[in-house]
């Protein structure tokens, strides 16, 4: 299971649609944690690409990783990039 080694998983709303806020915040807990993995899950492919294409300019050493969650009436689709 993937989760099994992760101790804290944080789940936290920004309260913006704003890619560059939402990473923002991204930024400031990476910094102040310094984790191994970073998993961003959102609903906004703006929101994914943002992260993505700053996301190793800011941490080289750090392994990230997104999911573009889609819910539908019948069923909820998690996209990992």
């Amino acid at each position: 299971m993937l989760f099994r080694s992760y101790k804290k998983i944080i789940y936290k709303g920004v309260d913006s649609s704003d890619p560059s806020k939402k990473y923002d915040y991204l930024k400031e807990r990476v910094m102040r944690f310094e984790p191994k993995d970073v998993l961003l899950f959102d609903d906004s492919k703006k929101v994914i690409n943002y992260a993505r294409d700053h996301f190793y300019d800011d941490f080289k050493n750090i392994n990230f990783t997104s999911c573009l969650v889609r819910n539908k009436i019948s069923s909820t689709c998690l996209c990992f990039e």
